[in-house]
């Protein structure tokens, strides 16, 4: 049996230090991330509450506590060998603003050395970046252009003669950083 553990599902902040125990036996290798996350939990339909009933230093809402209880107990029996994270990487791994300046994208920091093909994916950013962000776009023509813009990038990063040493430098010089916890998250994962 698997569940689908979405975003907005997190624990209970009294059942917190008990799940911390039983999903970390050594709870000293426990993440800061861990630690500094607090939540608010909410036996109603999350649509029935009212704004003044959130509280503001509270970070997730649990709409359901007895399916949240479920999945985690179903990814507890199941063990850590079948336990998958899936996670977006730009700006949910990685920080939205760096230094004060919006972090670039993974694609987005990719230069190949050879002027033409970083102009020509830099007039496909142009062009698709907005229809990207388009709220007039529906979703399935809008995921069919980012999987046609994703192609073409990709197309010309071959076609160019993408190098590992331009990588490389992509990333040394890049204005991208992962976010507090992230290098925990990956350590505890492996």
């Amino acid at each position: 049996m698997s569940y689908r553990l979405l975003s907005s599902n997190i624990i209970n902040t009294e059942w917190s230090a008990i799940l911390k125990l039983q999903n970390f036996p050594n709870s000293n290798h426990i993440p800061n991330f861990f630690l500094l996350n607090r939540v608010w939990c909410c036996s109603n339909n999350y649509n029935n509450l009212e704004m003044e009933d959130l509280d503001p230093t509270k970070l997730i809402v649990i709409n359901d506590q007895r399916s949240l209880d479920r999945k985690i107990s179903a990814i507890r029996n199941a063990g850590p060998s079948k336990l998958q994270v899936i996670a977006d990487f730009d700006a949910t791994l990685t920080r939205y603003w760096v230094n004060g300046l919006r972090g670039q994208s993974s694609h987005g920091l990719l230069k190949q050395g050879n002027p033409e093909y970083d102009a020509k994916r830099q007039a496909l950013f142009e062009y698709y970046h907005p229809l990207e962000f388009s709220p007039a776009i529906p979703l399935e023509e809008k995921t069919k252009l980012m999987e046609e813009w994703w192609g073409k990038t990709h197309g010309l990063l071959i076609e160019g003669g993408l190098t590992y040493d331009a990588i490389k430098s992509s990333v040394a010089n890049s204005n991208i950083a992962f976010r507090d916890g992230v290098v925990e998250l990956f350590e505890l994962l492996e």
